[in-house]
């Protein structure tokens, strides 16, 4: 997806997420999305006044979503990792849904959680492929993430992208 239909689809779902009247002040971590044409949205959203961790999917006929509906649910990514957030952005991404918007520091948990699970989520190289794609026209690197993190980053691009070409645009 190119980068500036990522920001009128991130636009677009920061909108949902304000006409929707469910928070008081929504932080969006991460939008994720599936269809262009009638986007499906699945947004992390984090409001600290409310005390809420949630994820929000608007309904695409704009009917109303209530907050005891609201649950802050994660699938399984894989056997060994269990249920976690970064899992869930990951399976997410295999189902074919496209990384519109991440915070930096939810950038972090993912490339920490993939260097950590590395032996495990190998089988699932082609969506850690898409996301890593996503993070390089998006221009984030591991000097980057270090720059907001405490711990150390390792570079993925060096170990699961050192036969793709630098130039590949598939994804911008």
């Amino acid at each position: 997806m190119e980068k500036s239909k990522r920001k009128n689809m991130y636009l677009l779902a920061n909108k949902k997420v304000h006409e929707s009247l469910l928070f008081t002040n929504p932080y969006i971590k991460y939008v994720l999305m599936k269809n262009e044409r009638k986007p499906q949205f699945i947004i992390g959203i984090y409001d600290v006044i409310d005390e809420i961790n949630c994820v929000y999917e608007p309904h695409p006929d704009n009917a109303p979503v209530f907050l005891e509906d609201l649950e802050y649910k994660h699938h399984i990514f894989s056997e060994e990792t269990e249920a976690c957030e970064e899992g869930y952005i990951l399976s997410l991404i295999s189902e074919g849904y496209e990384p519109v918007f991440i915070d930096i520091q939810t950038h972090v948990k993912l490339w920490d959680f993939i260097d950590y699970h590395m032996d495990t989520v190998d089988s699932e190289k082609a969506t850690i492929l898409c996301y890593l794609k996503y993070c390089r026209s998006s221009g984030i690197s591991p000097d980057l993430l270090s720059e907001y993190s405490d711990i150390t980053i390792n570079d993925l691009y060096s170990i699961y992208m050192e036969n793709e070409k630098l130039g590949d645009k598939d994804h911008e």
